[in-house]
């Protein structure tokens, strides 16, 4: 992902972005990054490590279609985490 992609996917600016990753102005970044952490640790549940690159790329129907790595560009990694969710439940997909 770039910087500019995964700005988007955390509703950030890249220059916030940049200035965490330089350690300034982290005072949001926990909240900002908590579907991004909820994301890794379900794919940590579901997803084979050495797949996940495979997964991150398939068009998948839970998802319309889409790939989940669409997704996440997109802003959208907590549709994901909810997906996940539902399978954890027993939901259909």
């Amino acid at each position: 992902m770039s910087q500019a992609q995964l700005a988007t996917a955390l509703n950030v600016t890249v220059r916030t972005l940049q200035n965490w990753e330089a350690g300034k102005g982290t005072s949001l970044m926990a909240k900002k990054t908590g579907d991004l952490r909820d994301l890794l640790s379900r794919m940590d549940d579901y997803v084979v490590a050495p797949k996940e690159k495979e997964w991150l790329s398939s068009s998948l129907e839970a998802f319309g279609s889409r790939t989940p790595q669409q997704l996440i560009i997109a802003g959208r990694i907590r549709d994901i985490v909810i997906e996940f969710d539902r399978l954890r439940e027993g939901q259909p997909v």
